[in-house]
């Protein structure tokens, strides 16, 4: 067989009491009373002779196949598993961050196989990390063990890795938004299809302006005059309820938020990137109104917010295109504006125990209204004459501001509220016809207006008002209280 004859007596493994082994001319057989005799043989071998007995045990199984391998082979031992492959070689992965990859999907997930023993983080004393196919591991103690995959590990990577300003990740990738994300010590990382990977780094953000700003505390207490382009941060302590105000020349702390605001100027939050695919030069972190630094403990998170006057907010929002009909960018102005409006009566979407009104949906932060702010405005004039055009105007049912869903497009027919969600007071929701979305499939919750059909009914030439009511049963289009602030929840750390 493959291990030949034997080229030594049966003698004591080092450093594993009453353990013993005879060495083949191709292969090892260890023996224990706990484990059995098993072989262990070729390149799989070679690598267990490089480590140590005492730490990772002896083999509890002879060298089998790994499942969806092809020329893959693993050996179990009492304290790790060493597999190889063609392609990988051979490496050993244990503890803490084998538990992680084996709950991940081991070999079959989308990991795959180890690129690496476990080995030392640079710059992080005592925390470990193996390399895989499609991942990283990361653990140390006080974080325990997390993976890091795809194109948020090339971000990780490429921003420095654990010995960054990020840290070690303390959680694997989730679901956020429409998009995935991972956090770490020190920030997250968050990736979408439109905006690819950007990192969001501390409990530290930054404000600056294109014009002499000031910064205020939350009884409007002057904390600092600062220059354009003069940049401020921010750090809030949660054991001591403090935040920090650094800029040139001033360093204030005090128990209030911190409020920036640049007046005839634009505020820009340094700390913030909204960086689409598609044009990496555009970073949407600039914002008219006021930027907050605050903490809410109705969701335990140091939040950016953007208050603004709510006409202002309409010319951020990034719900419509470039190039659209005019009466188009009218109806979704309007919609858009009694959405906000009706959630602005209500002190917001979130309750009155929240420190905003509505979230900006950009980086898995949040599903309500996709807000760029200043950027979209200045490269958008045809939604800001939209904006002006129908200023004030808002869709009410029975003298009220009404809640205007709309979704991207339906099936044939849009869904009334009773048929999604099971709710029966608001009567403007009715399923209607709408056969310009005849043979697609439902892309979105269906309720409310369709923005492919209410572009197609533009395109032929009916009015906005004419669309609005068409989807909005028994609605009319009124002037509404617009004059008036709405709080845009921008982006948020844990403390």
């Amino acid at each position: 067989g493959f291990a030949g004859l034997p080229v030594s007596d049966e003698q004591n493994v080092t450093g594993v009491t009453g353990a013993k082994y005879n060495q083949f001319q191709g292969a090892n057989i260890y023996w224990s009373a706990a484990t059995g005799a098993h072989e262990v043989h070729g390149a799989i071998l070679a690598k267990y002779l490089t480590l140590d007995p005492a730490v990772l045990g002896l083999p509890t199984t002879d060298e089998t196949s790994v499942p969806g391998y092809a020329s893959g082979r693993k050996t179990e031992l009492s304290g790790a598993t060493i597999y190889w492959s063609a392609t990988t070689g051979a490496h050993e992965v244990h503890g803490a961050i084998r538990d992680k990859w084996l709950v991940s999907g081991g070999p079959a997930g989308f990991a795959g196989l180890p690129l690496s023993d476990e080995q030392n983080v640079t710059g992080v004393t005592g925390a470990k990390y193996n390399q895989f196919q499609g991942a990283n591991i990361y653990w140390s103690a006080g974080t325990g063990a997390h993976e890091v995959h795809g194109a948020i590990l090339l971000k990780y990577i490429e921003y420095g890795g654990p010995a960054s300003e990020l840290g070690m990740p303390v959680t694997d990738e989730y679901v956020s938004g429409s998009g995935r994300r991972n956090d770490f010590q020190g920030g997250y990382i968050y990736w979408d299809s439109r905006s690819g990977a950007q990192a969001f780094v501390g409990n530290v953000h930054s404000v600056t302006a294109d014009t002499t700003f000031e910064a205020k505390d939350g009884s409007g207490v002057l904390l600092a005059t600062l220059g354009a382009g003069q940049v401020a941060t921010v750090r809030y302590s949660k054991p001591t309820g403090t935040y920090s105000l650094q800029a040139p020349g001033v360093s204030r702390t005090g128990t209030s938020q911190v409020r920036f605001t640049a007046t005839g100027g634009i505020m820009q939050v340094a700390s913030y990137h909204d960086v689409p695919s598609w044009n990496t030069s555009l970073d949407d972190n600039k914002f008219r109104g006021t930027i907050e630094v605050r903490y809410s403990p109705a969701s335990d998170a140091v939040w950016v917010v953007n208050e603004l006057l709510v006409e202002d907010y309409m010319k951020g929002i990034a719900e419509t295109s470039s190039g659209s009909p005019a009466e188009f960018l009218k109806t979704m102005t309007v919609a858009a504006r009694s959405y906000a409006i009706w959630h602005l009566d209500r002190n917001g979407k979130y309750g009155g125990s929240e420190i905003f009104h509505l979230k900006n949906s950009r980086n898995g932060n949040g599903d309500d209204q996709v807000y760029k702010g200043y950027g979209l405005e200045a490269r958008f004039p045809e939604l800001v004459s939209a904006v002006n055009a129908t200023s004030g105007q808002v869709v009410t049912y029975g003298g009220a501001v009404a809640m205007t869903s709309y979704f991207s497009n339906s099936d044939g027919r849009t869904r009334s509220a009773q048929e999604a969600w099971g709710v029966t007071y608001w009567p403007w929701l009715q399923s209607v016809s709408d056969p310009d979305c005849n043979g697609m499939s439902l892309n979105g919750h269906g309720v409310g207006l369709s923005g492919t059909g209410a572009l197609a009914r533009a395109g032929r030439g009916n009015s906005y008002s004419t669309i609005l009511g068409y989807y909005y049963t028994g609605t009319a289009i009124s002037p509404g209280n617009t004059a008036r602030n709405i709080k845009i929840a921008i982006s948020y750390v844990t403390p």
